[in-house]
């Protein structure tokens, strides 16, 4: 979403999740709708478009569904390839939120690209985001996870167009963008680093999920839009130990 450049945006809550899962069946939609049609206030989608056609109004949860994983043929070289379209939905409501959903896929060069979530929230003070956020990662089974709250302070419009507002991890290594949102998550080839890290003089939460681990910076958004300072101490220490070329190498399955 653009806005002029001195703009001052309210907070905003951004998840972004990366993920190798096949997420075609339409039971993970459903899963996905309950999680934004049952938080208190709702973020549920108002407008729904597919790749970049012209949106329409969403009538209803099951018109949400309707669109989960529409495919596309197209033809590469005389050979058609099918390809899942990606959704983008809006609320331009008070409750304002935005997302987009590609399913993993076989590109034409038989690479494997994966599938992603990318939402945006209005901050509520009332919304138990942690949960939010851990239900995601439940859902996709991610290979990176991340978020964070964004406020003026951390997000002025000279870095809007940072990496992680965009869904790229090579924020982690870039030092104009707020790196390692207050919670991140990390699976399969990322998670073993991640275990392996001695967090024990650091405040910070490491919870163990299975198949992907979570770390916990800030104990929650309101610290951060409060306490800036505690949690950029706790997030620099951990840098500072922080295997970043783990992320750097792997950037380009993330895209």
């Amino acid at each position: 979403m653009k806005y002029p450049r001195d703009y001052v945006r309210p907070p905003y809550v951004q998840i972004s999740i990366r993920t190798r899962l096949n997420m075609r069946d339409k039971d993970f939609g459903t899963q996905l709708a309950d999680i934004l049609w049952s938080s208190e206030p709702r973020y549920i989608p108002t407008k729904i478009e597919l790749d970049f056609e012209k949106g329409t109004p969403c009538k209803s949860r099951d018109h949400f569904l309707d669109n989960w994983c529409v495919i596309k043929t197209r033809t590469y070289n005389g050979t058609d390839y099918q390809f899942p379209r990606k959704l983008w939905w809006k609320n331009k409501s008070s409750l304002k939120c935005d997302g987009s959903f590609g399913h993993s896929f076989k590109a034409t060069t038989g690479a494997k690209v994966p599938g992603y979530l990318n939402v945006t929230f209005a901050y509520r003070k009332r919304i138990d985001w942690k949960h939010m956020f851990l239900s995601l990662c439940k859902l996709m089974q991610p290979q990176l996870a991340m978020m964070h709250v964004f406020t003026e302070e951390t997000c002025p419009p000279s870095k809007r167009e940072g990496n992680f507002q965009n869904g790229r991890f090579a924020a982690l290594s870039d030092p104009k963008v707020p790196g390692l949102g207050w919670m991140f998550a990390a699976g399969e080839e990322f998670y073993k680093p991640l275990a392996d890290f001695d967090l024990t003089d650091l405040d910070v939460l490491r919870t163990n999920y299975g198949s992907y681990c979570v770390i916990e910076i800030a104990k929650n958004a309101e610290e951060i839009i409060t306490d800036i300072q505690k949690f950029e101490t706790r997030r620099d220490k951990l840098l500072e130990i922080f295997s970043l070329p783990i992320m750097e190498n792997h950037d380009s399955l993330l895209d």
